[in-house]
């Protein structure tokens, strides 16, 4: 990083509202007035790029965000880290948030340089949603004489898949989790829940 040896740049990642709504936030450390720590003031522009991986590990087309300082502070300088939040839903800054996994790479463009970090994430809010859409039903398949055991049996093993998906993402496995995804979407009945698929 040059000059500013104590700034560390990273950003964290989270979905809201079922991945309605997709939040980057800044939670870079070393940020101050002192001469070897990154100064706010100098950021011009900030990109953040959203680049998906189909199972097959070809590429979508990624869909890119610039926000400038009229977008951030409404054209004064960044002065505080707060600044440096920006959210990502279907109302504004549209993204393809379907279950998989997404690169997103943020770029804080100053005047004479820039500092890049890239994470990824692997969204599956709808599988997650279906899978909880048969949840409530168990019950009218337990304790009676007629009751089919097997819909509990299989719900319980979807919500085993679905940890076993969730702990792939969270490793970056993203090839097994993929594996699990596409067993999970060939038992989860997409007809009968309100998860957009």
């Amino acid at each position: 990083m040059g000059a500013y040896s104590q700034y560390t740049q990273k950003f964290s990642v989270c979905q809201q509202d079922n991945c309605g709504t997709i939040v980057v936030t800044d939670t870079s450390t070393g940020y101050g007035s002192g001469l070897n720590e990154y100064p706010l003031a100098n950021i011009d522009h900030v990109d953040i790029t959203f680049q998906r991986y189909e199972a097959d590990g070809t590429l979508d087309t990624p869909d890119v965000f610039t926000f400038s300082l009229t977008d951030i502070t409404g054209g004064g300088v960044v002065t505080s880290q707060a600044q440096l939040v920006f959210s990502f839903s279907s109302l504004s800054n549209p993204i393809d948030t379907s279950d998989g996994h997404v690169e997103i790479t943020v770029n804080i463009a100053e005047v004479a340089t820039d500092h890049e970090i890239i994470t990824s994430m692997f969204f599956y809010c709808t599988v997650q949603c279906c899978v909880n859409s048969m949840k409530p039903a168990m019950y009218d398949h337990y304790g009676c004489d007629t009751c089919d055991g097997k819909y509990i049996d299989m719900v319980m093993s979807m919500d085993a898949l679905l940890t076993a998906l969730a702990s792939n993402a969270a490793c970056g496995n993203y090839t097994e989790a993929y594996k699990v995804l596409d067993t999970l979407n060939s038992l989860c009945d997409y007809t009968n829940c309100n998860c957009s698929k």
